[in-house]
């Protein structure tokens, strides 16, 4: 059984995009050419520190069976050669390798148990990659922010938006029309697998379109 959700969970994402047309028009051509640059700025100890002092004690362990309570609790210890490593992968643009291995579990969504397409997968990587996605993910923020680079549509995975921003929006939008007597059509869609159709060559074309360097993208 274990082979089988290996082998639907290692090609579904494939399979998936292998049928998909391509595009019709250039979907960068609507990002304008960068008048800032990113790439990754070093962390300091106290941000390091901060960061393992956060951490969930009852958080699961990855392949490497290190606790986020031994992270934890040892932070004040090993918090200057945690930080070397940290700012050695933001410098380099690369990742330990056992911080890319992840324990992976099958969680059933709905329908048949037998079917494994019923099931999603669920990682749980090492506790210290998760610290490094914290660190990149912060700056990657910042910059997008900062420089306006995302729509101001978008409410999910920004501070200070929710699920209710997103809401207003659309009333707000609903009564300017019916103000000038327009009918208001909404088409809300819900891709099956969204974030394992995602185009990796074109993500990354729209990084670098909007100024992340090389060693970020790589």
């Amino acid at each position: 059984m274990a082979q089988e959700f290996n082998d639907y969970f290692s090609t579904c994402a494939s399979k998936l995009t292998d049928g998909m047309p391509a595009p019709q028009e250039n979907p960068l051509r609507h990002i304008p050419e960068p008048t800032k640059t990113f790439s990754f700025e070093s962390v300091d100890e106290s941000t390091v520190l901060n960061e393992l002092g956060r951490l969930k004690t009852k958080r699961a362990t990855g392949l490497d069976k290190i606790p986020s309570k031994l992270l934890k609790d040892s932070a004040p210890v090993i918090v200057k050669p945690l930080t070397h490593i940290f700012n050695l992968s933001l410098a380099t643009g690369q990742v330990p390798t056992d911080w890319k291995e992840a324990q992976i579990s099958p969680i059933h969504k709905s329908g048949n148990r037998a079917n494994v397409a019923n099931y999603r997968p669920v990682s749980v990587l090492s506790v210290m990659s998760k610290v490094m996605e914290k660190f990149v993910e912060n700056q990657v923020k910042w910059f997008l922010t900062r420089h306006d680079l995302l729509t101001t549509h978008q409410s999910g995975f920004r501070r200070h938006h929710s699920t209710a921003t997103a809401v207003q929006k659309i009333v707000e939008d609903i009564k300017s029309a019916f103000n000038c007597s327009k009918v208001t059509v909404a088409l809300f869609l819900d891709p099956r697998k969204a974030f394992d159709k995602v185009n990796h060559d074109i993500l990354l074309g729209k990084l670098k379109k909007l100024g992340f360097d090389t060693d970020v993208t790589n």
